[in-house]
């Protein structure tokens, strides 16, 4: 039983991974907006803190294999898990106080929206360090408008992409919860 568990775990991850990776290079040409942070921040909001993780780093390794690797690729991985652990708490906190569904569903797509923008300033955070940039504020303004259409992409994609997901999931309910538990 628990190895069927197992394998059912790594088969969930592996196809998550693999919808975030193909969304990402299906939306490429779109500076910013993939559905990634949003699928990411489903999974986490579903599945655990521990699936985020997994799920948004392997989504970077992978997709930069395909996309190209450097090193913004461990800046990326590290950005994702400041994400997951905004979204996981902000999730957390949302399920003790709001007790409308439509609420609950509105809240967290502005978690997601607001994800977005934490992924930027995170990430261009980081990359400051790494190339030694004097004024973090003038470099973080000039890429606002990305972050903004990050976070933008965000909210739409988890609109349309939640509903499925959650649906989905539920329709496998009693192995994930049995995954959740182990």
């Amino acid at each position: 039983m628990r190895q069927k568990s197992f394998t059912l775990w790594i088969t969930q991850v592996a196809l998550l991974t693999t919808l975030c990776v193909v969304g990402r290079i299906f939306f490429a040409f779109i500076p910013n907006i993939q559905p990634v942070t949003a699928i990411i921040a489903i999974v986490t909001i579903l599945l655990g803190f521990k699936d985020g993780v997994i799920v948004s780093s392997l989504t970077m390794l992978v997709s930069n294999l395909i996309l190209g690797m450097g090193p913004w690729v461990v800046l990326q991985i590290i950005s994702y898990l400041i994400v997951v652990i905004f979204v996981y708490f902000s999730n957390r906190l949302l399920e003790k106080m709001v007790k409308s569904d439509y609420i609950l569903f509105g809240s967290r797509a502005v978690v997601t929206g607001i994800a977005g923008i934490l992924f930027g300033f995170s990430i261009s955070w980081l990359w400051t360090f790494l190339i030694q940039v004097e004024n973090f504020w003038v470099y973080y303004l000039n890429g606002l408008p990305f972050d903004l259409a990050h976070s933008a992409g965000n909210v739409v994609f988890f609109i349309l992409l939640f509903p499925l997901l959650n649906k989905l999931f539920q329709r496998y309910a009693v192995n994930y919860q049995e995954l959740k538990q182990n």
